[in-house]
C-alpha cells in the first residue's frame, strides 16, 4: 500500500491520508489563512473568463437549449442565466466518515454542477474511496469565487447601461415637454 495514513486518537480512523497523487485531510481542520499558488508564471492559455463560461453555455442556458453551439455563443449574454441555473442548498452530511459535525452546511450537489460547470469538480481522494468504482466528487469552491465575479461584473455593466438608457428617456422626457 503506497499510501501514508496518519490517525491522531490511535484508532484505525486516518485524519490524514498521502497518496502519490495527493490525500485528504478528514474532519475539521482550521488555520490562519490557506494561500494558493496564482503566479502568472504557473499558468498557461489565460484567457477571460467570460471565454470559457460562454462556450460551455450550451450545457446550462435556456436560451441555448436547441441551438448549435455557434449560435449559443452569440446570444447577448448566456452567462445572465448562469445564476439561475446554480441550485444552492443547505444540508448536513450523512456522518460518514470525515462528515460526523452535523452542522447545517450550505453548497452545491456536484453530481448537479457537472451538468453546469464540471470544471470545478475533483475527485476526492478518501482513504474509504481508493477501492470504490463510484469516488467521491468535490467542488472547488474557490474558482467559484472566479465564476461569481465574472457573473456579477456583468450584471454591474448591465446595469449600468439600463440607467444611462433610463436618463436619456428622462431627458428626453423633460425636453418634450
Amino acid at each position: 500500500d503506497a499510501n501514508v495514513k496518519l490517525s491522531v486518537d490511535g484508532s484505525n480512523a486516518s485524519s490524514l491520508t498521502l497518496a502519490p497523487s495527493g490525500g485528504s485531510l478528514e474532519g475539521t481542520w482550521s488555520s490562519d489563512e490557506m494561500v494558493t499558488v496564482s503566479d502568472r508564471r504557473m499558468k498557461q492559455n489565460v484567457r477571460p473568463l467570460e471565454d470559457e463560461l460562454r462556450e460551455g453555455a450550451h450545457r446550462w442556458s435556456p436560451g441555448c437549449k436547441g441551438q448549435a453551439r455557434s449560435e449559443c455563443l452569440l446570444s447577448s449574454s448566456p452567462l445572465q442565466t448562469l445564476l439561475h441555473a446554480l441550485k444552492p442548498v443547505s444540508f448536513r452530511f450523512t456522518g460518514e466518515k470525515g462528515t460526523e459535525d452535523g452542522q447545517v452546511r450550505f453548497g452545491f450537489i456536484a453530481d448537479e454542477l457537472s451538468k453546469i460547470l464540471p470544471q470545478l469538480l475533483r475527485r476526492v481522494i478518501r482513504s474509504h474511496d481508493l477501492k470504490s468504482e463510484s469516488p467521491t466528487q468535490g467542488v472547488v469552491y474557490q474558482d467559484l469565487i472566479a465564476v461569481l465575479t465574472a457573473v456579477s461584473q456583468e450584471q454591474d455593466m448591465r446595469l449600468a447601461r439600463m440607467e444611462d438608457w433610463i436618463a436619456k428617456r428622462e431627458s428626453q422626457d423633460t425636453a418634450n415637454s
